[in-house]
């Protein structure tokens, strides 16, 4: 039986930030795929319902603040890591 999962964030939104932090694993040498662990087990019943309460709100605040956030990080991050 397959679990549908609801996105959290817009596509958008997801697709942008994961751009900005793929341009930023560029500039430092590493992939998404060695920065990203793998999950552990969180079929926790308290966790679960902590993030059904919360997720409307959580998706609502991420579509709003998420891409500046990480626009903002990355730009820093970057002029950090690239030498001028």
């Amino acid at each position: 039986m397959t679990q549908v999962v609801e996105q959290l964030v817009r596509d958008d939104v997801a697709s942008s930030a994961k751009s900005m932090i793929s341009d930023l694993m560029t500039a430092s040498g590493k992939t998404m795929s060695q920065s990203i662990p793998s999950g552990g087990d969180t079929s926790h019943t308290i966790e679960q319902l902590v993030m059904a309460l919360l997720k409307p709100e959580l998706k609502n605040w991420l579509d709003q603040n998420l891409e500046p956030i990480v626009r903002e990080i990355i730009q820093k991050e970057i002029q950090r890591i690239v030498p001028k």
